[in-house]
């Protein structure tokens, strides 16, 4: 299991945590039907190296 360390309340499990990142502005053309990017949707760069995550408490 995996545990992160919370300032305030110690070692937590995981499932007490979300995450969130940067995301990108969604084109419209994958909200219509009929002009769909599939590439935009599905086949995005995966970045090699370090990211920004931010987790914290579901619950708050």
């Amino acid at each position: 299991m995996l545990w992160i360390e919370c300032p305030h309340c110690g070692s937590r499990p995981f499932e007490e945590f979300r995450y969130g990142s940067v995301f990108p502005v969604t084109p419209a053309t994958i909200t219509d039907p009929d002009a769909r990017n599939v590439d935009y949707a599905w086949m995005q760069d995966n970045i090699e190296g370090v990211t920004l995550e931010r987790w914290f408490h579901e619950s708050g």
